[in-house]
């Protein structure tokens, strides 16, 4: 379940990053697009 909203959040932030051109908005979703994928595990090597 987590996965999934992991995923869809990304996904979300992504869009709304798309559609707006509000520079301020622009940053906050960039930096919660960070956050987000901050939170993936790290691969096995």
């Amino acid at each position: 379940m987590d996965r999934f909203i992991h995923t869809e959040s990304l996904k979300l932030y992504r869009k709304v990053l798309d559609e707006t051109t509000d520079e301020s908005k622009r940053k906050l979703l960039l930096e919660l697009i960070r956050d987000e994928m901050a939170k993936e595990p790290k691969p096995k090597e």
